[in-house]
């Protein structure tokens, strides 16, 4: 054996090989994963709409005619729908 060879031995590239089974196994799982990451968004963005969607639609109903709007506890109403999208955004 050789120097050079010796010195091949030493080196640990960090990867490991593995079956084309257990590659199969891999792959499925990650798909299955992938796939529940998916839904779990998909939730996600119906329920953001669930939330803003009503105050979008009531603002659009509103005549343009008028210039201002009366909107009392506007802050609260406000955080209270800042704080459901931080809830759904988790």
């Amino acid at each position: 054996m050789s120097d050079n060879d010796k010195k091949v031995d030493i080196y640990d590239f960090g990867f490991t090989s593995m079956t084309a089974d257990e590659f199969k196994k891999t792959e499925a799982d990650n798909i299955t994963t992938l796939e529940a990451k998916l839904i779990s968004a998909g939730e996600k963005v119906e329920a953001l709409k669930g939330v803003i969607w009503p105050l979008l639609d009531q603002l659009r109903r509103q005549p343009s005619e008028n210039v201002v709007l009366h909107w009392p506890n506007r802050v609260q109403v406000v955080n209270d729908l800042m704080k459901k999208v931080e809830d759904i955004i988790r």
